[in-house]
């Protein structure tokens, strides 16, 4: 009997416009990819428990007229105090994490790609075999965020992803690419990397300790 081919979960992550997305949508051509805010979203959609939690934590500002819970007031309310923030994602990580396994597991492929923001706040970065941080310089950041309609907003959010420190994500993943040129260049390096890993470097996982 030939034994069971291990499944590598390989977890994309990066700040707000450092260039997650676009590397996702890039290897989605390739391999299936598990958009994790999709499957936080639909953890609380209307009818779910986490939705009539929300609702009485936070009120029926936050319920739109269908009666779906309107994301934008919410991280707006989140992301407005850091004892809002780490509250609700004490509410969601839990719940989240027991459907992203189970995502994981049911997925076609002897690779699955996570595309995961909060990769290390939620602590699932324990759980993957890879982990690519996408990164972008300060400057480029700043000329994405200006280009954006709602600028504020992603100014926002960067300040409570950097609660968990850049040198600690930087330290925890195995590899680190710099997106502050074109999308071409983006893919190239994720080409490289996808490679590199299907080559077996798999020595990273046993060898290195995550805390």
């Amino acid at each position: 009997m030939s034994a069971v081919k291990k499944k590598i979960v390989v977890a994309v992550t990066g700040a707000t416009k450092a260039g997650k997305s676009e590397a996702c949508a890039y290897l989605q051509k390739l391999y299936p990819v598990i958009d994790v805010d999709c499957l936080a979203h639909a953890l609380y959609k209307k009818g779910s428990s986490l939705y009539g939690i929300l609702k009485r934590k936070y009120g029926p500002v936050i319920i739109k007229k269908d009666g779906e819970i309107n994301r934008r007031i919410l991280g707006e309310i989140v992301f407005g105090d850091r004892r809002d923030y780490w509250d609700f994602n004490c509410l969601i990580y839990p719940a989240l994490i027991k459907k992203l396994k189970k995502e994981i597991k049911n997925t076609a492929g002897s690779v699955v790609i996570v595309d995961m923001a909060i990769l290390f706040e939620s602590g699932f970065y324990t759980r993957a075999d890879k982990i690519i941080l996408i990164r972008a310089s300060a400057g480029e950041w700043k000329k994405r965020i200006g280009e954006a309609s709602d600028r504020r907003y992603f100014e926002k959010i960067r300040k409570f992803q950097d609660f968990f420190p850049s040198s600690k994500k930087i330290a925890l993943s195995d590899y680190i690419v710099y997106n502050n040129s074109t999308k071409e260049d983006l893919f190239g390096k994720i080409d490289k990397i996808m490679d590199k890993i299907l080559k077996g470097d798999l020595w990273t996982r046993k060898n290195r300790k995550r805390p």
